[in-house]
């Protein structure tokens, strides 16, 4: 029997990611559900709150769990701006570099229903609501993702409408222009040249 290479961490929090997508969760009210309670209780959290960031921290966990990989930086949080508030700079991506982001790096922006300036409040460490989710794919035209009490086209806008769901950040869009930047913890530094 040929033994199989380790998963990298970047690997591992891609496979995560699809594998909570392909779990189908849904909530079953506001902000809850058996999966929506399974994935906040991994994720460090209470379950009855929004789920977002709880997403993202079960993703990580579960990456270290299953696959026994480290995560550099990385601190399990229930808000979504915690992971550039709390990230050292060296592991956070700038909008403007999003040509470096890659599969397994974690957006954060501001809620759509809230003004642009609160993407300035969030970088100044201010105490802002916004959302958050796992970059799974890259191209030209944007970047595709996964996020927890999402519809789909961000943040759950109806109670109980929350899910798993594939999102699309692309330039120029109302997400988009709500982009606080990316966090690598699945390497000690963000580099020009990272696969």
């Amino acid at each position: 029997m040929t033994e199989q290479a380790p998963m990298t961490p970047q690997a591992a929090i891609f496979e995560r990611a699809q594998y909570l997508l392909g779990l189908v969760v849904r909530e079953e009210g506001d902000n809850t559900g058996d999966w929506v309670d399974a994935i906040i209780n991994i994720g460090g959290g209470t379950p009855g709150g929004p789920w977002c960031a709880r997403f993202v921290s079960a993703v990580m966990r579960e990456s270290e769990r299953v696959h026994g990989v480290r995560m550099d930086g990385f601190r399990a949080s229930g808000a979504a701006r915690h992971y550039w508030q709390r990230t050292a700079e060296g592991q956070r991506i700038d909008p403007a570099r999003w040509s470096i982001v890659r599969p397994g790096d974690v957006f954060i922006r501001s809620r759509l229903s809230a003004s642009t300036e609160d993407v300035l409040r969030m970088r100044d460490g201010g105490k802002v609501q916004g959302h958050t989710g796992i970059v799974v794919g890259t191209s030209a035209k944007g970047l595709l993702c996964i996020a927890g009490n999402s519809s789909g086209n961000g943040h759950s806008k109806v109670p109980g409408s929350g899910s798993v769901a594939f999102e699309m950040l692309r330039p120029g869009e109302p997400a988009w222009l709500r982009l606080v930047g990316f966090a690598r913890f699945w390497a000690p530094s963000v580099s020009e040249d990272v696969a």
